[in-house]
């Protein structure tokens, strides 16, 4: 089963905790880190159907909150079952509507391919390092600065 951990905020930080969202018996594990207004999933182990409908929950809550720029980290992934993929291509949608756009990191050519096979790599707008995926973000504009 999944079990869902607390989250330490402060004004413009929410920190998942060390252990995210994990599978006890499986050891999946989605951990999380926002900082304004990009949140970063780190994403660990074999990625199957319940990991998917877990990781899906998790992006529509985003959605809810107005955090909808979402980086997934693939570094630790090990395998992603191709039905599951189905899942997250919903999410996308719902995250398009929200205005939200979802980036990956660190696919290996094993996940890549599935994603491929898929049609989701392209729709998850790859990058090779992670500062480069939260960087390649539009950032909110906070009005026009004149420097005199």
């Amino acid at each position: 089963m999944f079990r869902h951990q607390g989250l330490a905020r402060d004004k413009n930080h929410v920190t998942g905790n060390q252990q995210g969202i994990s599978n006890n018996e499986t050891k999946n594990m989605i951990e999380w880190k926002t900082t304004y207004p990009v949140t970063v999933l780190a994403l660990s182990g074999d990625f199957g159907m319940p990991e998917f409908f877990s990781l899906g929950k998790i992006l529509e809550s985003f959605c809810q909150t107005k955090q909808a720029q979402v980086v997934l980290d693939f570094s630790q992934v090990t395998h992603v079952h191709y039905r599951g993929v189905k899942t997250l291509k919903n999410t996308l949608e719902k995250l398009k509507k929200a205005q939200g756009e979802l980036k990956c990191v660190g696919l290996n050519n094993y996940v890549k391919n599935i994603l491929d096979f898929s049609g989701m790599a392209a729709d998850l707008k790859p990058h090779v390092a992670l500062n480069d995926a939260i960087l390649s973000f539009e950032r909110p504009s906070y009005g026009e600065h004149h420097w005199h």
